[in-house]
């Protein structure tokens, strides 16, 4: 599966194979509710992830499910993402959701969010969020580069000879 959006429409078509917009690579995930999450394969901070998703999306994911949760890690197979979690409480998107799968405590590692009080170097830093290998949440240093999950509405999209179209979207 796979997509492609029009000029500035923010209309994700269906049923392509994956596209690219200069060097970075975008694929889709299958949809929860209204909700679509695309994965960027290209690296970018947490702030260059969410500009990114805002100018031809929505905004950075929020996950509110573990629904949610298996579709992410069904297309980025375990690698790191970022989602909209930052500073532990608030979304990027202003939304409002008590799930989170904060990773635990394991041997030679402090359960999370840790805000990096054991590594020197981010001692007091991280705080945005990446999901993982298994799900978990850790926060990390806004700064590090990780590819992310975006999200946006439904499109209606339908079939011509062969061909997919996207029609614009009802709602933002």
């Amino acid at each position: 599966l796979g997509f492609f959006f029009v000029s500035r429409l923010k209309c994700l078509c269906l049923h392509l194979i994956s596209a690219t917009k200069g060097n970075v690579t975008m694929s889709m995930l299958s949809s929860v509710g209204n909700d679509t999450h695309v994965w960027v394969s290209e690296g970018k901070t947490w702030a260059e992830a969410q500009s990114f998703c805002r100018e031809y999306y929505t905004d950075l994911a929020s996950v509110r499910s573990r629904t949610e949760l298996q579709q992410i890690l069904r297309i980025t197979n375990g690698s790191a993402v970022w989602i909209g979690l930052y500073r532990n409480r608030l979304w990027s998107d202003q939304s409002n959701s008590t799930f989170t799968y904060w990773r635990p405590e394991v041997q030679f590692a402090p359960s999370e969010p840790d805000n990096g009080v054991y590594t020197y170097e981010q001692y007091g830093n991280q705080h945005c969020t990446a999901v993982h290998y298994l799900g978990y949440w850790t926060d990390e240093d806004c700064l590090s580069s990780f590819p992310f999950i975006c999200y946006t509405k439904m499109c209606y999209v339908f079939t011509i000879t062969r061909a997919y179209k996207c029609v614009f979207m009802l709602t933002k």
